[in-house]
């Protein structure tokens, strides 16, 4: 792909991957079995209405935010390195970039069946999972989490998660070019 993907998502019956073109302006569909039927813009590209579109995360703030339902507050349950104006404290000794540290989330995925809590945490280069009930700012790295690079263990600016019903997950690898598949979760 030649342009960084800045979002991503399945179709309901699972055939189609949807992958929003962060540079380009567009969203496009593909084959998620692989199968190549060509790039089929489904909606901008041209000059045709959509602006550099992308995910859902508070990357500024750099934190992660669940509202549950019906709730008139959230409960922080990841925060990054920076920007912490109200002086709270969090789980660990530094911020060395252990999964308890955000470095700028661009992408939250809550897989529905088990409550969990996915988050793309870009510039870490990898994909966290938080299981409900966890302790705050306790996750487990699912995708990525070995450096920068472009091996299939690694990822590099990883920007969109999806996942399918069989638990596989599909990301978003911003500097890489490519959907990266990491097979159930």
């Amino acid at each position: 792909m030649s342009s960084p993907i800045g979002g991503i998502t399945l179709d309901e019956k699972e055939e189609f991957l949807y992958l929003s073109h962060y540079q380009y302006g567009s969203v496009t569909r593909h084959r998620k079995d692989g199968k190549d039927e060509g790039e089929h813009t489904v909606a901008g590209g041209y000059d045709r209405g959509i602006v550099r579109p992308q995910g859902l995360a508070d990357g500024i703030g750099m934190r992660i935010v669940k509202w549950p339902k019906n709730s008139k507050q959230g409960k922080v349950i990841a925060r990054g390195e920076e920007y912490n104006v109200f002086g709270v404290i969090t789980v660990g000794k530094e911020k060395t970039g252990g999964n308890v540290w955000l470095k700028e989330p661009t992408d939250v995925l809550v897989h529905t069946p088990s409550g969990a809590i996915l988050v793309v945490d870009q510039a870490n280069h990898r994909v966290i999972r938080f299981q409900e009930g966890d302790a705050f700012g306790h996750g487990e790295i699912v995708a990525g989490g070995h450096g920068k690079g472009n091996d299939a263990t690694q990822l590099a600016r990883p920007y969109n998660v999806a996942l399918d019903s069989h638990g596989n997950l599909f990301v978003s690898d911003w500097d890489n070019h490519r959907i990266q598949m990491f097979a159930r979760l």
